[in-house]
């Protein structure tokens, strides 16, 4: 979402802190299918926030640069 609305672009930086391990990483966007590039530590978040099939994963903004990872309470 963050792509189509032109908050970020392919090859940028971002700053992301995972919750709720609050494990910091950098790591920038890239292409194809417009993924991260520290798939490291977005498996770590995966394992930490116990994300299952039918979850929703949110990347938000909270500064120029710095995100935050979080697992969407389904509702």
């Amino acid at each position: 979402e963050a792509l189509k609305r032109d908050l970020v672009k392919t090859g940028e930086e971002l700053i992301i802190e995972a919750i709720p391990s609050g494990e910091r990483f950098k790591t920038e966007v890239m292409q194809p299918g417009n993924k991260l590039h520290e798939r490291g530590a977005i498996g770590r978040f995966y394992r930490a926030a116990q994300v299952q099939a039918g979850n929703f994963v949110v990347l938000r903004e909270v500064g120029r640069g710095q995100w935050q990872l979080l697992k969407r309470a389904n509702n």
